[in-house]
């Protein structure tokens, strides 16, 4: 019997997409168990960037999360403070920098307390920017990151990291900080958007990733070069607005395409879609 797929990284938006409920139905129709849902900034769901619209933001991920858990697919819910929120903040909205911090830390302490009462699984996203940006904002997001793997730490909350591709430089610094904060390497801290080579140096280290399953092309040199130690994200954004959009269900049926045609056999995918999922959430 095939394993069923994972999609652990997208975004759900109610206000001007399908919303977690229909993806969660078609996810289910896909032979999809397991679905990530991060939430987004506040101008994605036509919002200011306040503290008291951050925590609708929370709320709003949270009723996602609990209305589509109904739908067949288990949900894991997480919230965050994007790297490329406080770029925006500054120069978009014009804080100073010590205010965003101040904003960034505020947030994390709304999604602490809803890891602590179970409404959310985990933070996410969090991280460093992966374009240049001025040394403050690095420090800001780095100080965030820090408050993400305390959280997880105390409270068992699962971290996805938006972070640079640099690969050895990258996992190295991550590890350190890791180390630092959380005392261990931890499968729950998890590297999104990783390159595949990045992917097997984080394993190596005691971390799983997520890497892009965005083309059939893609995903056959994937398999063929890179063992299983990473699961696929769609890293969808649900937005009708954006062009050629990558659905979980694309990712579903282009593994389903591949088994078929010989290129990976069951038990690739089911590690890839089954056992990683299982070790990042806690399942």
């Amino acid at each position: 019997m095939r394993c069923s797929y994972a999609d652990p990284h997208l975004h759900p938006n109610p206000v001007k997409g399908l919303g977690g409920e229909k993806i969660a139905s078609k996810s289910k129709e896909a032979n999809i168990w397991i679905l990530g849902f991060l939430s987004l900034p506040p101008w994605d769901y036509e919002l200011e960037p306040t503290l008291r619209n951050y925590e609708k933001i929370i709320d709003m991920i949270v009723k996602e999360c609990r209305k589509s858990s109904g739908k067949g697919v288990k949900v894991k819910c997480f919230s965050g403070f994007h790297p490329a929120e406080v770029d925006i903040l500054i120069d978009r909205y014009h804080l100073k920098p010590l205010e965003v911090l101040e904003l960034g830390m505020k947030v994390l302490a709304l999604i602490r307390d809803k890891c602590i009462s179970g409404e959310l699984d985990g933070v996410g996203e969090v991280g460093h920017q992966h374009y240049r940006t001025f040394s403050d904002r690095a420090l800001i997001s780095h100080k965030i990151l820090e408050k993400a793997l305390e959280i997880s730490k105390d409270y068992g909350c699962p971290v996805q990291m938006h972070l640079e591709n640099n690969e050895h430089s990258t996992v190295a610094l991550i590890h350190e900080t890791a180390m630092k904060i959380v005392g261990k390497p931890s499968r729950q801290i998890v590297f999104h958007h990783s390159k595949p080579s990045m992917a097997v140096q984080a394993y190596e280290k005691g971390y799983l990733s997520t890497v892009p399953g965005t083309k059939k092309p893609l995903l056959e040199y994937l398999f063929a070069r890179t063992p299983p130690v990473y699961m696929l994200e769609s890293d969808f954004v649900d937005d009708a607005n954006r062009p050629n959009p990558v659905y979980p269900w694309d990712i579903a049926g282009m593994q389903e395409l591949l088994l078929r045609e010989g290129i990976v056999d069951e038990e690739y995918v089911c590690k890839v879609n089954r056992d990683n999922p299982r070790e990042a959430f806690g399942v």
